[in-house]
């Protein structure tokens, strides 16, 4: 099954291990607040939607993850993608979508 956050779909293998990348590299408040996103893959099937606010604070942590120095480069590229089309929903004044 693929899962899909606005950009390209990604397996959901893909998405358990960015999970497990953004685990190693974050503190614990950032990862506690995205984790749900990644417990989604194993758990529910979607689509989830989510306002601006929330989608806000997910785009922040995938950029912190992204940028943090612990952080491979692809994985970091991917966080990065997941947080600019968060970001895109927000400033287009939709909702992001994780599905």
């Amino acid at each position: 099954m693929g899962w899909s956050y606005g950009g390209a779909s990604r397996s959901a293998l893909q998405m358990e291990q960015l999970g497990q990348q953004m685990a190693h590299v974050l503190p614990g408040r950032q990862w506690r607040t995205v984790r749900a996103l990644f417990d989604t893959l194993e758990h529910a099937d979607g689509p989830f939607v989510f306002d601006a606010v929330v989608a806000y604070r997910y785009a922040e942590v995938f950029r912190a993850a992204a940028a943090h120095p612990k952080m491979p480069a692809d994985w970091g590229r991917f966080a990065l993608d997941i947080a600019d089309h968060a970001s895109a929903s927000i400033r287009s004044g939709g909702r992001w979508r994780w599905s």
